[in-house]
């Protein structure tokens, strides 16, 4: 099971959501598909006994995570560009990976934050842990650096206004604009607005988009409906189809759309395997 919230005002510029998974199959791991994006995602993975925090980077490729069935899972997600440097490290150099972090960070002991989480009675009451954690981080609307609000610039257009034409309202050549970009996220100016539009997407499929796919190419910004398929199968290995299938079957309207349930007999080549 899979819950979502979104995150107060004063944080909706860095955090997109959180998500709190719990599986409940009988078997020691749930499997779940995760498709490219910009973000960077901060997991706990809490038991009575333990907590460990990890840091996902940005992702190229889509991914399988497979969670332990004995772990709660709580996952902040934030928007492009936006993850704090802890341990001084970048997304840049997370692309398609994590790394666990360290049990105290900036002297916030992270396995007592996890006790509290696994704790907390109510989601709201666990978000209310979770964002007190990244206020003591240092993370509010009002620490936005300029790098930030040119990734910003592109997240608001849905990844469909031209890179030049950004650059052009920022005042930067495309080269200085592709700098910043590949230095915050890891991804080219282009790869990071392909992923933000796979994203909306998605999550218009997940939402239930009923129009045809002519019409959520052009909704989405594709100048035709086999530029639109060949772009997102290449992305994420399936036909738009396959997720209008799986909406059906998962819980109702669950805006998850870069993390869903993974029901495929083997695990293909172009993609990246984790284990938590």
């Amino acid at each position: 099971m899979v819950y979502i919230k979104y995150p107060n005002k004063k944080f909706c510029r860095h955090i997109e959501k959180y998500w709190f998974a719990k599986s409940k199959t009988n078997n020691n791991y749930s499997t779940f598909e995760y498709f490219p994006d910009g973000n960077t995602e901060i997991l706990f993975k809490i038991s009575k006994f333990d907590c460990k925090l990890y840091l996902f980077g940005p992702s190229k490729k889509r991914a399988i995570i497979k969670i332990n069935s004995n772990y709660s899972y709580i996952g902040i997600r934030f928007r492009p560009g936006k993850s704090p440097r802890i341990e001084g490290i970048s997304p840049s150099e997370l692309v398609d990976t994590y790394i666990e972090l360290p049990k105290k960070i900036q002297k916030i002991n992270t396995a007592i934050i996890g006790q509290q989480l696994l704790k907390a009675p109510t989601y709201s009451s666990k978000q209310n842990i979770i964002e007190n954690f990244l206020q003591t981080l240092g993370i509010n609307n009002t620490n936005i650096t300029l790098n930030q609000k040119v990734i910003e610039c592109i997240e608001a257009s849905y990844g469909l206004q031209p890179v030049k034409k950004i650059a052009a309202n920022l005042h930067l050549s495309v080269r200085q604009m592709e700098r910043i970009v590949l230095k915050e996220t890891g991804l080219t100016p282009k790869m990071l607005a392909r992923r933000i539009r796979l994203q909306k997407v998605l999550g218009s499929l997940f939402k239930g988009y009923s129009d045809t796919f002519a019409d959520l190419a052009y909704f989405t910004g594709y100048s035709d409906q086999s530029h639109f398929i060949k772009d997102f199968k290449e992305l994420t290995g399936k036909l738009p189809s396959w997720f209008k299938y799986i909406q059906k079957n998962i819980q109702k309207k669950e805006n998850l759309s870069h993390f869903i349930p993974y029901c495929l007999k083997s695990i293909e080549d172009n993609c990246v395997f984790h284990q938590l």
